[in-house]
């Protein structure tokens, strides 16, 4: 449960402007992940009740089944970068987020207007929410961009003219 919820744990401020980002992708899948918890939701609750009936027992199992095996069908069509993580490099760059109004956002916006492919992004340099930061990065905080080594200098590039410190 805890590796399930870390996202939990982070800034509200800085998941609410990645899911506002994505949210014409998201709304329709989350929909379907609705449906998908009512059917979990409601095989659980017969199989709690049903102890003595095989019919509705066998029915709920089938149907928690059914679910765990789509989503064992739909992991696989997630292909991993590079098809496989381990045989490709990647290069990571740091970049400071300052002291900008809502940094993050503002730098995954950057990112994009440089037209050129990011692989992961890395929070861990976040320092934790405080409630009087209003999603203003501090100098100690710094995000970690993953890319192919072809597209870390341009990146670089890109980013330094915009005004964001690289490593």
């Amino acid at each position: 449960m805890r590796d399930a919820t870390r996202v939990a744990s982070g800034d509200a401020a800085l998941w609410a402007d990645i899911l506002a980002a994505n949210a014409t992708a998201l709304a329709p899948l989350l929909t379907e992940l609705r449906a998908d918890l009512a059917t979990a939701a409601e095989a659980l609750s017969q199989l709690s009740t049903a102890a003595t009936d095989p019919a509705a027992t066998a029915e709920a199992l089938a149907d928690l089944t059914a679910l765990l095996q789509r989503g064992v069908e739909g992991r696989a069509r997630i292909t991993p970068p590079y098809n496989d993580p381990a045989s490709r490099p990647h290069t990571m760059l740091s970049v400071a987020l300052g002291d900008h109004d809502r940094p993050l956002s503002r730098l995954l916006d950057d990112v994009d207007e440089a037209r050129l492919e990011l692989d992961d992004v890395d929070l861990a340099g976040l320092a934790p929410h405080r409630p009087d930061r209003r999603g203003a990065g501090t100098a100690a905080d710094s995000v970690g961009l993953k890319v192919a080594p072809g597209v870390a200098r341009p990146l670089t590039e890109a980013l330094r003219d915009r005004g964001w410190a690289v490593r």
